[in-house]
């Protein structure tokens, strides 16, 4: 059985490239109040894992799968779960592609970078 603490904030991952997700998690298990909720390689399934949860935060991957199709997926999730963080990553941002996911409920896009406290700063829970 998997005791978790209630208190700790539930963040969502979604990333597609192995070595990135692996940077990611590790960086998450590090920070104090986080809990690793689950980690997954696409958000095709994501729905059902956070409906009825208290997710604090959703990390999710753009570069790895369709825009639109993720730009929906925030959109969905933000109905329902308007508190939830979302953060949107990628290997190349633009204005535009910001712009878009913002509309789309987006708290912000993340370009991709090894640096482990620009990380940290996109996905403070506020």
């Amino acid at each position: 059985m998997i005791i978790t603490d209630e208190r700790l904030k539930k963040v969502v991952l979604i990333e597609g490239w192995t070595v990135m997700r692996k940077f990611m998690e590790d960086i998450l298990q590090k920070v104090v109040g986080y809990e690793l909720y689950i980690v997954l390689r696409d958000a095709k399934s994501l729905e059902k894992y956070i409906k009825g949860n208290n997710i604090a935060l959703i990390i999710m991957d753009i570069t790895s799968s369709d825009e639109n199709e993720i730009l929906e997926t925030v959109k969905r999730i933000r109905a329902m779960s308007p508190d939830t963080r979302i953060i949107l990553t990628t290997i190349t941002s633009s204005a535009v592609l910001v712009e878009k996911a913002k509309a789309a409920g987006a708290n912000g896009v993340w370009q991709k970078e090894i640096s482990e406290s620009s990380f940290i700063k996109a996905c403070a829970l506020l």
